[in-house]
């Protein structure tokens, strides 16, 4: 008699962040149709001895280049040390270590070790078995493409009488390599911002906030908003404004946000926002060569309707096609 014996599920390890991320929460959604995903916090000892009789044939590691700089942005030999260590402990529990390359080097860090960290990062690679970006432009297409998952909410409802309001939304984390200072700078009084986001940077916040006291059209909302929240927040506006130039970044998660809500994205002339343009050509997203021009042709922006961006999202970002990129990379 023929007995069906059931796959083994491949186990694949992922670490948890220290605040709730709604990327990691939408990447183990996605990977937990095929495969074990175990969470796991590295703040808990005794989650040490469990990892020792739990190998994995997988383990995905998200932003470890931040172990490369202390809390000023320098890069020191122990920092270098420590993630080599970290890097070596990932491959002692797994098989193979799945590095996603979020970032070109930690944004915080100090501009005069860009060069340095950057150097570091290239040249400890190695360590990584294989490594994905969430953009296949030049410099990355050496490297696993797999498309950036998108958000979920549960409550999609939106009040259409906010939208005569005509704001537009800077949203995310409030940090200083944003340039969030430079908006507000340059912002007519005429058009009107809400800048939502918490930060870990009370200077660079109070400097915002003295920036725009005479700003009666610049507002904040700086406790943490959950995604259905800003998700209403959003929807509700004119725009998002995309204020990271992406010096630092291979991607931007907030434009994966905005497309996810269903909006109008504006944004500066950048390497990843003008390949993102080409190569799906949106029509939701709005880009500028100066915050002048941005700011000029905020006014004259209609509320969202795209059923293009529909249909490209179901074409290149839905569950079923990310999974299959990562189950042609998993088990090639």
């Amino acid at each position: 008699m023929n007995r069906n014996i059931p796959e083994r599920r491949l186990k694949i390890g992922i670490r948890k962040q220290k605040i709730i991320n709604s990327y990691i929460s939408e990447t183990i959604s996605i990977l937990n149709q095929k495969y074990s995903i175990y969470e796991i916090s590295f703040k808990n000892i005794s989650i040490f001895f469990k990892i020792f009789f739990r190998r994995y044939d997988f383990f995905i590691d998200n932003w470890s280049e931040n172990l490369l700089v202390d809390k000023k942005g320098k890069i020191k030999l122990s920092r270098i040390i420590v993630y080599i260590c970290y890097k070596a402990f990932l491959k002692f529990i797994s098989n193979k270590v799945i590095y996603i390359k979020h970032n070109i080097y930690p944004h915080s860090t100090a501009d005069e070790d860009i060069t340095k960290v950057r150097y570091v990062i290239d040249k400890l690679e190695f360590l990584n078995d294989l490594i994905v970006t969430h953009s296949d432009r030049a410099p990355y297409k050496k490297y696993n493409f797999i498309p950036h998952p998108l958000y979920k909410f549960k409550n999609k409802i939106f009040e259409n009488e906010l939208k005569q309001k005509n704001y537009f939304v800077i949203f995310g984390r409030i940090l200083r390599y944003k340039n969030i200072d430079k908006y507000i700078k340059s912002c007519p009084d005429n058009v009107y911002i809400i800048i939502a986001g918490e930060s870990n940077d009370q200077n660079y916040l109070d400097e915002l906030k003295n920036l725009s006291k005479c700003k009666d059209n610049i507002s904040f909302i700086t406790e943490s908003l959950s995604d259905d929240e800003a998700f209403k927040l959003i929807k509700n506006s004119k725009g998002l404004i995309i204020t990271n130039e992406n010096f630092s970044s291979v991607v931007s998660g907030t434009l994966y946000f905005g497309l996810s809500v269903g909006t109008n994205i504006l944004s500066l002339s950048n390497p990843f926002i003008d390949w993102f343009s080409m190569k799906y050509e949106l029509d939701c997203i709005y880009k500028y060569s100066d915050l002048d021009s941005l700011f000029d042709e905020s006014k004259r922006i209609k509320n969202f309707q795209s059923n293009r961006t529909n249909e490209v999202l179901k074409k290149h970002f839905s569950e079923q096609v990310i999974l299959e990129h990562w189950m042609k990379l998993i088990e090639r």
